[in-house]
C-alpha cells in the first residue's frame, strides 16, 4: 500500500479509520527509507517488538514478550527471523537453563542506528509538510489523550 492510497479516506471515517491510516502512512514511509538503507528484510514491528529492546542486551526472550505486549510465540518468530537474518543472536542463559538471551550483532547494531536517524528524518519531513505548530499541536494532543486513557490489554 502507498502513502497516496492511505490518504484516500471517506467524509466523516470513523476515528479508528484516522489514526490507523496515519499510523500506517508513517510506518509505510519509515519502511520505504529503511529498505533505501540497505535494510530490506526489516519492518516496522520487528525493530518495535524486538530491536529497540536489545540496547544494551542482552534480553530474555519472555522478557521481549513483556515489555513488546506481544505473545510469546510471535517474539519467538519474530526473533527467530532476526537471527535468520543476521541481526541477533540466541543463546542460553547461564543463570537459567530454560531461558534464552537474545542479543544484538554487529548488523542489528548498525539497524538501531540507522532506524533512530530515519525516524527523527521522517518526523523532520513531516514537520516541513504540515508545518511545525501543527507538528506540535499533534503531538502534544497525542501525547494528551495517552496520559488520560488507560489501555487495556
Amino acid at each position: 500500500m502507498t502513502v497516496d492510497t492511505l490518504a484516500n479516506v471517506p467524509h466523516r471515517a470513523p476515528l479508528s479509520t484516522l489514526l490507523s491510516r496515519v499510523s500506517a502512512a508513517f510506518t509505510t514511509e519509515f519502511e520505504r527509507r529503511l529498505r533505501d538503507a540497505g535494510f530490506p528484510d526489516l519492518t516496522f514491528s520487528l525493530g518495535t517488538n524486538v530491536l529497540r529492546f536489545l540496547r544494551p542486551g542482552p534480553v530474555r526472550m519472555s522478557s521481549l514478550a513483556e515489555m513488546s505486549g506481544v505473545t510469546k510465540q510471535a517474539i519467538s518468530q519474530q526473533v527467530a527471523y532476526l537471527e535468520a537474518h543476521g541481526y541477533v543472536t540466541v543463546e542460553p542463559d547461564a543463570t537459567d537453563s530454560r531461558a534464552k538471551l537474545v542479543r544484538l550483532t554487529t548488523m542489528g547494531q548498525r539497524s538501531n542506528e540507522a532506524a533512530e536517524s530515519l525516524f527523527a528524518a521522517v518526523e523532520r519531513d513531516w514537520r516541513q509538510r504540515l508545518g511545525g505548530d501543527e507538528m506540535r499541536q499533534l503531538r502534544t494532543l497525542l501525547e494528551d489523550i495517552l496520559g488520560r486513557i488507560k489501555l487495556s490489554r
